[in-house]
């Protein structure tokens, strides 16, 4: 905690103990907060938080509840105005959108449960998918893992520009690392569908289809992706083979986050399951 200022008061006894805070602009880690109201008594080993308020970047979180060292039972909502503001390196992932949620906190102050709602409005990813709709979520944490899950639906926006229908996408976070389990995205004239894992050094596309309009394109086995060591933001595809309407497609080469590409496609296949036994 740095470059911390406000005030505060106590007052009550030996046995119960009534606290009033009120903490402005300082810094948590990387994190900035604005502002911390926090109106809190104390008896015994038990705390409850009668009203905690903070905002930080546009997003504001109010909480209230019980805290003690083996048992929590808080309830709270956010409001996050820009959700880019929370991801990193978030000049190169063009998400943004703001986001409602509602949540509970049970379990111990070491292992943590938070099952709650989420509403999600003008959600943007680049020009893909512009959306809004409801979801929930659930995260524990357990010998310093953190697992849960995110499921979010919609059926209001646009797909690359078209009238988009039906937008799934559920979400596992599991030993610490996020598995895509589903995508599923439909528009008037567009479907995108697939399913992979991302840990920070490479992304496994288990299953990827794409149709634009009437061309259809879809992995025809799994696809790794490699983060390329001393360059953040490059990208590696290895030899992969992909089916294209009712051909295929040999595809390797290099990707960044800001779209530039340098790759090499060979289209000369005869049979695409003859091309992946010989990989």
């Amino acid at each position: 905690i740095r470059d911390l200022s406000g005030k505060f008061s106590v007052s009550g006894t030996s046995g119960r103990q009534t606290a009033d805070i009120i903490l402005e602009k300082f810094r948590v880690g990387d994190y900035k907060i604005d502002t911390l109201i926090l109106k809190m008594t104390r008896e015994s080993d038990q705390y409850r938080i009668n009203s905690l308020a903070i905002t930080t970047s546009g997003t504001r979180l109010n909480l209230r509840g019980m805290v003690q060292a083996k048992q929590l039972a808080l309830a709270g909502e956010a409001h996050v105005s820009d959700i880019s503001r929370w991801i990193p390196n978030r000049e190169k992932v063009p998400l943004a959108g703001s986001a409602e949620l509602r949540f509970r906190v049970a379990g111990s102050i070491s292992e943590p449960v938070i099952h709650g709602e989420i509403r999600q409005d003008k959600l943007t990813y680049g020009q893909l998918v512009k959306s809004a709709g409801r979801g929930k979520f659930n995260l524990k944490k357990k010998h310093a893992v953190w697992n849960g899950e995110l499921v979010l639906q919609s059926n209001a926006g646009l797909l690359l520009n078209d009238t988009l229908r039906n937008l799934n996408i559920a979400l596992q976070l599991e030993n610490n690392r996020l598995k895509l389990t589903n995508f599923n995205a439909r528009s008037d004239h567009h479907l995108i569908a697939g399913s992979g894992l991302a840990t920070p050094d490479s992304i496994i596309l288990k299953r990827l289809s794409i149709i634009l309009n009437n061309q259809s394109l879809s992995t025809a086995e799994p696809v790794k992706i490699y983060h390329q060591k001393g360059k953040p933001y490059q990208w590696l595809i290895p030899r992969s083979i992909l089916t294209f309407n009712r051909g295929g497609v040999s595809i390797e080469g290099t990707f960044n986050a800001d779209g530039d590409m340098d790759l090499k496609l060979t289209t000369e296949l005869i049979s695409v399951s003859e091309e992946i036994g010989r990989a």
